[in-house]
């Protein structure tokens, strides 16, 4: 019963430090700005200077035949975790070029990729094309 009690508790922080550091703007989920980098290259350039990336880590979820959030703001240096909750097949693929490429993903498996490219990069389900979202990289 104690190890429960424990459990609930360490579970009640995170969630309690998670809802503190993100900030949800409707779909749109843009961590706070904790940094006091103003280094800002020109969009689709990419820095020599990987002190300057950042590195958090972001998870989206497919669901209800849906990539949620359907768009996110990131900045450079930063990973998705995608993970398929459907029990239908999906993929996670650009919709131009090949930046997001992923094999197709049964339920529960997950996709991951870091953004080190400055842009904004839209992508689908190959299996399912009208699930779509996107990825705004800073």
């Amino acid at each position: 019963m104690k190890t429960l009690a424990v459990i609930l508790i360490v579970m009640g922080l995170v969630i309690a430090v998670t809802s503190f550091y993100f900030v949800n703007n409707g779909d749109i989920i843009v961590p706070r700005n904790n940094s006091t980098n103003n280094l800002s290259p020109a969009p689709g350039n990419t820095l020599q200077d990987n002190s300057q990336l950042s590195n958090q880590t972001y998870n989206i979820k497919i669901q209800d035949m849906e990539f949620v959030p359907g768009a996110i703001n990131i900045k450079r240096g930063d990973t998705i975790i995608w993970t398929n909750q459907d029990s239908e097949i999906h993929t996670i693929t650009s919709d131009s070029g090949s930046e997001l490429s992923s094999n197709t993903l049964s339920k529960n498996q997950t996709y991951s990729h870091t953004f080190n490219t400055i842009g904004t990069f839209n992508y689908h389900c190959s299996v399912y094309t009208s699930i779509k979202a996107k990825v705004i990289v800073s």
